[in-house]
């Protein structure tokens, strides 16, 4: 019901405002992608209810999907300031390429079954800024400001959002997305403003849809 979507949303803007200054802390140098993969690729990292939870709820059920700022950040204070109300269920996004390839069809098989949400909201985009470099040393791809390019371009980040979104409206008649969070100035993994860049280009998709 709109009920659901407005508790939701609110609760959303008020955590995501809270928490807006302590972007991941993993942007100050220490992203790998052996850290991205263990955190992230795993199907069940992160999500908090059984299948069979997931079918018994009797209450509107909202998905929240976003990286380890939404995980860790805001999305626990929206599960609990809704408790009682609304079956907040909280799945990973990384990339768009690769919530596309895998966190999606994982968190919407694993919260849903092949049911429908009464909202989802559903945020990526900073993991696609990060600027990755390979380090022969290391034998990994490491953070690099320097000489690292982006995980994912704007072009590859529009197309794939739109895919997303395809997806989602599916699963829910009421689809609410969530900016990309501030990145805090001088990290090493990312260009300043890259973040209003990537929002600008998701906004152009959303307002068509």
């Amino acid at each position: 019901s709109v009920p659901v979507k407005t508790a939701l949303v609110s609760a959303l803007v008020l955590s995501r405002t809270s928490l807006a200054i302590a972007a991941d802390s993993r942007s100050k140098g220490g992203i790998t992608e052996t850290h991205v993969r263990e955190q992230y690729m795993n199907p069940e990292t992160n999500t908090q209810e059984t299948d069979t939870q997931a079918q018994s709820s009797k209450l509107p059920v909202a998905i929240v999907m976003g990286d380890s700022i939404c995980i860790s950040g805001y999305a626990p204070f929206v599960k609990e300031r809704l408790k009682g109300e609304v079956d907040v269920r909280i799945g990973t996004c990384l990339s768009s390429k690769l919530t596309l390839e895998h966190h999606i069809d994982n968190t919407l098989r694993h919260h849903l079954g092949d049911g429908k949400a009464d909202v989802i909201h559903f945020n990526c985009g900073i993991w696609d800024t990060w600027l990755q470099n390979f380090d022969v040393n290391a034998g990994r791809m490491v953070s690099d400001r320097i000489k690292g390019k982006r995980m994912g371009l704007p072009a590859d980040y529009e197309r794939n959002l739109r895919e997303i979104v395809k997806i989602l409206k599916g699963r829910t008649d009421r689809l609410v997305w969530g900016t990309i969070t501030p990145i805090p100035f001088g990290t090493a993994a990312h260009h300043q403003g890259d973040a209003y860049l990537y929002n600008k280009v998701a906004e152009v998709v959303m307002k068509e849809n």
